[in-house]
């Protein structure tokens, strides 16, 4: 679930909720024309890094987060 996107310098940062509690790895589609895709912790330092897929459909990422957690990613141009 998307709890907050907004747009900054290098692209959007969106921050994800995992309201499911299950801790399964799952796909983000990304609209967005994107070059990286980078972990942040609530003081924008970058903490890591996803892999980005493309494909006809689009870009996407694979993600899993801990059950009821909070993952907030920058999205760069």
């Amino acid at each position: 679930e998307v709890v907050a996107a907004y747009p900054v310098q290098q692209g959007w940062v969106v921050r994800l909720y995992n309201a499911s509690g299950s801790e399964r790895s799952c796909r983000v589609a990304i609209a967005a024309d994107c070059c990286d895709v980078a972990a942040i912790d609530l003081n924008d330092n970058i903490v890591g890094s996803y892999h980005l897929k493309r494909t006809a459909e689009g870009a996407s990422i694979d993600i899993s987060m801990p059950r009821f957690g909070i993952k907030t990613l920058l999205i760069k141009r």
